[in-house]
């Protein structure tokens, strides 16, 4: 029993967006109030908006998949997504219920003590108080990410020798290759990170910048290629790591896939849960599950906010493949209630009623066995 690709695919352009706070796909959009949904102004009938700007350490591109939370000091309030220049809006107004806190919503008069962080994998943030503010629209700030490691010595940050030795001339054609990728010139940042590599070819995060820029251009496995040499050239870089499984489980290379999961999570393994996610369904599909199953149940372990659903229903999948079939209805009916309107809902409805036939039978045919192994 093998996972689709699209179930994959499902967690990679939602890293970390997913969780029961998803009443639909929101994996490239900002998440929309019932306002907006109506065709209202979201500003106008709401007495709060927080706007604000996320900024990579470095000058880096936003991950799409980053999201902005709001943390009122009892867990995760709200959340929204933050497009590709890194703006966010978080709609906030007086109503309150599980249904409003869901689309993204809190009480503008329940802010007091509130905070503001990023939040993507491999990454972390600063934060912003909220301060209370109340009404209109508040440009909250700037909350800036940065890359992380816990790698023995790491300190948190990802530092990479290797491009830190990097002569002042390849530098400058990095930074220059930045600044054309900012304004969307694809070609242009290619070649000018091609420039800063032939100056030095142990340029990790040059090699990184152009595999990104390859893929602005649709270009695969020239992506692939520089993702590669990145790691190849820092082993310590994480995302290299990352941007190559976004390829790899894609195109459903799971083999290769396992070996750079396996990278992530020895890396980052407190990270983030969607790594053993990863590192899980790459096992799933390679057939080794005992892997499998061991990673699923590190990224449960690490995922007390649920915000990786896709956890529960592939721990799930694993046990009723290891016909622990009571476990699976267990796990199953756990993702389909946190992630009720997910775009795999009716295989996972399907799957879950086959599990329950077994279970059943399973248990009829219990005592059975049992009263056999004691004759």
């Amino acid at each position: 029993m093998k996972l689709q690709v699209l179930f994959v695919l499902l967690l990679v352009s939602a890293l970390l967006v997913s969780g029961s706070s998803q009443a639909q796909d929101i994996s490239n959009r900002p998440l929309l109030s019932r306002d907006e949904e109506s065709g209202a102004d979201p500003v106008a009938s709401s007495p709060l908006a927080l706007s604000g700007k996320v900024l990579v350490e470095g000058g880096a591109d936003i991950m799409k998949d980053t999201v902005v939370v709001m943390d009122c000091g009892f867990g995760d309030r709200a959340r929204t997504n933050v497009d590709p220049q890194g703006r966010f809006t978080l709609m906030l107004d007086d109503r309150e219920s599980a249904k409003d806190v869901a689309w993204g919503h809190v009480r503008a008069s329940s802010t007091t003590g509130c905070t503001l962080r990023a939040e993507a994998p491999g990454y972390r943030s600063s934060t912003l108080d909220v301060r209370g503010h109340e009404t209109g629209v508040v440009e909250i700030g700037v909350i800036t990410m940065v890359p992380v490691v816990t790698g023995p010595g790491s300190g948190g940050a990802i530092v990479s020798v290797a491009s830190l030795a990097a002569p002042d001339s390849a530098k400058k054609e990095f930074e220059r290759g930045q600044g054309q990728a900012k304004k969307g010139k694809w070609a242009a940042a290619c070649d000018q990170f091609r420039k800063a590599i032939r100056v030095y070819p142990k340029y990790a995060i040059a090699w990184l910048e152009l595999g990104r820029a390859q893929l602005h251009q649709n270009d695969l496995l020239g992506a692939e290629q520089s993702f590669q040499q990145a790691a190849s050239r820092d082993s310590k870089l994480l995302p290299a790591y990352i941007e190559l499984a976004r390829l790899q489980s894609s195109q459903g290379q799971w083999k290769a896939l396992a070996m750079t999961t396996a990278s992530m999570v020895e890396l980052a393994p407190e990270s983030s849960a969607s790594f053993w996610f990863l590192d899980s369904a790459a096992n799933y599909n390679t057939q080794n599950l005992q892997r499998a199953q061991s990673s699923a149940e590190r990224g449960l372990r690490l995922d007390q906010a649920h915000q990786v659903p896709q956890l529960e229903y592939l721990y799930g999948l694993i046990m009723g493949t290891r016909q622990n079939y009571s476990s699976a209805v267990e796990h199953i009916k756990t993702y389909l209630r946190l992630n009720p309107h997910a775009n795999d809902s009716h295989e996972a409805q399907t799957r879950l009623s086959e599990f329950e036939r077994l279970a059943a039978v399973q248990t009829r045919e219990a005592p059975a066995q049992s009263a056999q192994t004691t004759h």
